[in-house]
């Protein structure tokens, strides 16, 4: 697989999540869960032949069973990527998730102080955007993106006074898929810091880091070769994601007041 298949079969995968959940009550909530589970199930242990010369990735999910996010955003990508000299680099990239309001058409649930909160402990988060319609002139991409549902931009470029929360933000913004691969996976817009890693694996406690954990593994390969992998070795341990559904959903967050288009 190469990269370029990699993104459009994310693409694609979050399109398929996003017109599953569509309702007058969808939230980041619910399309965090559904598609990291689905990410975790399609493309764990896959090997993308250009990823820097040739990647072996492993995925897994897990959740926050305590305290709601505060201080970095609702998703951290934790990366650690295996070199072929066997150097091995380990850091974080945060995301703070917001979906387009169906009956406003704008982002009116992201508030200028929380991401401030985010922007001066994690200064390489990116702001997160869900849209239930198709994106357009978002940067640049490589090769051909598919149908796009889903940008990433800097919080710091949110954060510019002025800055309207509509849709003028895609602007700004790379595909998730395309953050997720190009630049996460490269080790590009990590949080290196030890003590914001360490915090990151720590679950239940007060330290308001991420509700959700995305979990990746990457062997630098030329296919040969490829060391045993263990799951989620070096990385949390806490409970994986369960699927969305009412029922679940309230388990699992029994502090969630689900986002509701008529209350916003």
């Amino acid at each position: 697989m190469t990269t370029n298949e990699f993104t459009l079969k994310i693409d694609e995968l979050f399109e398929n999540e996003v017109l599953d959940i569509l309702t007058p009550n969808w939230s980041e909530d619910l399309i965090t869960v559904n598609f990291l589970n689905a990410f975790v199930k399609e493309f764990n242990d896959v090997y993308v032949d250009d990823l820097h010369n040739g990647s072996r990735i492993f995925v897994n999910t897990f959740k926050q069973k305590g305290k709601v996010e505060t201080k970095y955003g609702d998703i951290a990508v934790m990366v650690k990527i295996t070199y072929e000299d066997h150097s091995v680099l380990e850091g974080v990239g945060y995301m703070e998730a917001k979906t387009r309001h169906i009956k406003q058409g704008d982002f009116r649930a992201t508030k200028v102080v929380q991401l401030k909160t985010i922007n001066s402990n994690a200064p390489r988060a990116r702001l997160l955007l869900y849209d239930y319609e198709p994106i357009a002139g978002f940067i640049g991409t490589h090769g051909s993106p598919g149908n796009i549902y889903s940008v990433a931009l800097p919080i710091n470029v949110a954060l510019i006074p002025g800055t309207a929360y509509d849709r003028s933000l895609y602007k700004f913004g790379l595909p998730m898929s395309h953050q997720i691969v190009y630049r996460y996976m490269n080790a590009h817009d990590l949080e290196f810091d030890e003590s914001v890693i360490a915090g990151s694996r720590k679950f239940g406690d007060d330290s308001g880091h991420s509700n959700y954990i995305l979990s990746v593994n990457i062997v630098r390969s030329n296919g040969e070769n490829v060391p045993e992998f263990k799951e989620n070795a070096g990385h949390v341990k806490v409970n994986k994601l369960s699927g969305w559904s009412e029922e679940t959903f309230k388990r699992d967050r029994e502090d969630l007041n689900t986002f509701s288009m008529e209350e916003a």
